[in-house]
C-alpha cells in the first residue's frame, strides 16, 4: 500500500516539473485519504482542474 501511494506522489512530481500541469496531492492519515489535482499549466485561484480525485486509502487495494 505506501509503495503504491509512494509512487504516485514521485509520478504526479514528475509531472509537475515538466511545468505544463501543475499536480496536488493531498494524504490524510488520520482518516486514510487522498486526494490528486492536476490543473493545465500553472494555478491559479478558482482555476478549474482538469483531474479531480479523492478517494479512501483502502481503494487501492
Amino acid at each position: 500500500m505506501n509503495e503504491q501511494i509512494t509512487a504516485i506522489a514521485a509520478l504526479l512530481l514528475e509531472i509537475n516539473g515538466k511545468e505544463k500541469y501543475t499536480a496536488f496531492f493531498d494524504f490524510s492519515g488520520h482518516v486514510r485519504t487522498f486526494s490528486i489535482r492536476i490543473y493545465s499549466g500553472k494555478w491559479s485561484q478558482g482555476k478549474a482542474p482538469l483531474f479531480n480525485l479523492s478517494r479512501p486509502e483502502k481503494g487501492l487495494q
